[in-house]
């Protein structure tokens, strides 16, 4: 920690890329949660290791324990979230990519890449499937929009059980209901 102001809490925290750089973060914090603003901030500094980013969504769905988005970046993409580890399903310690520990909560950032990983996120939270689809994918034309989104969803909710079953381990399965 390097100090407060008022009721906010900074922490100076420090993070190396996967290519080894050292990257310092100022992370601030009001009764004991992270600031929206600097939650992204994180996530932007966990998502850069997949390469530049091209472009990046919030997740706007009720229910999820902290703060997500997708991610699209030069050299991959998915959802990363940014929650305490007491908030997320247990099967998701498997997805932590780091944390703050116990001083603040074992806040931690977990990340779902796109060519697997992310049918967890989507099955363990299905608001995020209709999210998708109305935010980063086309519905089928021929059905009115909330029709479509719906049926669109209920698809890939379908992929991503698929995805999980065929390249995820049994216990994996299993925490998600397969």
């Amino acid at each position: 920690m390097i100090g407060t102001q008022g009721q906010i809490r900074y922490l100076r925290y420090w993070r190396y890329t996967r290519s080894g750089r050292p990257v310092c973060l100022t992370l601030r914090f009001r009764g004991g949660r992270i600031l929206p603003e600097d939650a992204r901030k994180w996530a932007r500094s966990v998502a850069r290791d997949w390469g530049d980013i091209n472009w990046e969504k919030a997740v706007r769905v009720k229910g999820l324990p902290g703060r997500a988005w997708w991610f699209s970046c030069s050299g991959h993409g998915g959802y990363i979230l940014v929650a305490p580890a007491a908030e997320v399903p247990e099967i998701f310690q498997r997805f932590k990519w780091e944390d703050l520990g116990e001083a603040y909560g074992n806040l931690g950032v977990y990340v779902f890449e796109e060519d697997c990983d992310w049918a967890v996120f989507v099955l363990a939270f299905p608001e995020v499937a209709r999210w998708e689809i109305d935010n980063l994918k086309v519905w089928p034309s021929d059905l009115p929009r909330d029709a479509g989104i719906e049926c669109a969803a209920r698809g890939l909710l379908e992929r991503a059980r698929e995805s999980v079953r065929r390249w995820k381990s049994p216990e994996v399965a299993a925490a998600l209901g397969l």
